[in-house]
This record gives structure tokens, sequence and C-alpha cells, in this order.
């Protein structure tokens, strides 16, 4: 894999840096996305996707899910716009990687925090349950801008939405996060 080979170098070059971010896109990687508060789930893939800032903005894009960024805003995310929107919007919820739903997380009594899927990583920092990242949406636990651009102009990104789960699917998946 090419991002093995360009990590060691990481630190030492800009230029490596670029390389590494790229090397690291995923590319049809299935996905299950939860939005807690309104009890709606996907599963689908994610292509392109090069930082969970731009993640953040396209899952913001998707009406289902409330629709908060505008069509300008997501063409810039999405590749088939300009490269910088030139704008920031409120983040509107805070990404969490499936564990913060366990057992063992709510008895050690740990931060939400401790299971944050951050906005300067990558999808490929997402945890996996049965072969799929799993993005759990819930309720910002303060106020983030996020500045509407990617990182590569020519990159397309997307989110693919293979089904949307019935409330009895949704429920079988938080029962195996537990």
């Amino acid at each position: 894999m090419l991002y093995e080979r360009v990590k060691p170098y990481i630190q030492v070059s800009n230029a490596c840096s670029w390389l590494s971010t790229l090397f690291s896109v995923l590319f049809n990687e299935p996905v299950l996305v939860v939005e807690l508060s309104q009890k709606k789930a996907f599963i689908g893939t994610i292509n392109g996707i090069a930082d969970n800032f731009q993640l953040q903005l396209l899952l913001m894009s998707i009406p289902e899910l409330g629709d908060t960024i505008d069509a300008g805003l997501t063409a810039v995310v999405n590749g088939t716009g300009p490269q910088d929107g030139e704008a920031s919007v409120a983040g509107k919820w805070d990404m969490c990687n499936w564990p913060v739903l366990s057992a063992s997380h709510k008895e050690s009594g740990n931060s939400d925090s401790d299971h944050w899927i951050w906005s300067e990583g990558s999808p490929e920092d997402i945890e996996l349950l049965e072969g799929r990242r799993v993005i759990l949406l819930k309720e910002p636990s303060y106020q983030r801008g996020l500045y509407v651009q990617r990182s590569f102009s020519t990159l397309p990104a997307s989110i693919h939405i293979e089904k949307w789960l019935s409330e009895d699917e949704l429920n079988q998946w938080l029962e195996k996060m537990k």
C-alpha cells in the first residue's frame, strides 16, 4: 500500500504529508450512519472523502438528515464546484465511533470525546463493525465552525445511500453496539 511507504516521511516533508492524506482516501467503503436523535440510519458507501470535515459537510447535505447546507456549498465539498466555498457553517453533530454506546464506555464514566471521530482525521480512522465503518451522529456538545472547502481540487467525493434502515433494522445494529 502506498500510504504505508509514505507514512514514515510525513513529519519530514510537507509533500509526503499531502501524499499520505491522498493515499488514505477510501473508495467504495461500506458505512453505517446513524443519526441518534432522529433515529434515522442508512447503509451505503463513501468515496473520495479526504478528511472528516468533508465527511460531516457531506452528511449535512443529505435532505433526510436535515439538509443544513445549500447546493452551492455541497458542490464545494463533493467536487462539482470550486475547491473553496469561502464560507463557514456550524457543525451539526458530534460524530462518534460506535463504542460510545457500549456498556464498558458507560460503566467507565469516560467522556464521549474518547470516541469522537475527529474532524482532523480521515474516514479510515472510523471504527469498523461487521465490515462497515460506523458513524454515530449525536447532538453537538459545543458549537464548532466548519470551513467549507476540500483538500484536493479534482477529487470528487460522495456518499452513496444503498438503503434507509427500518426501525427494527436500526435496533438490531444498536443492539450489536452495546
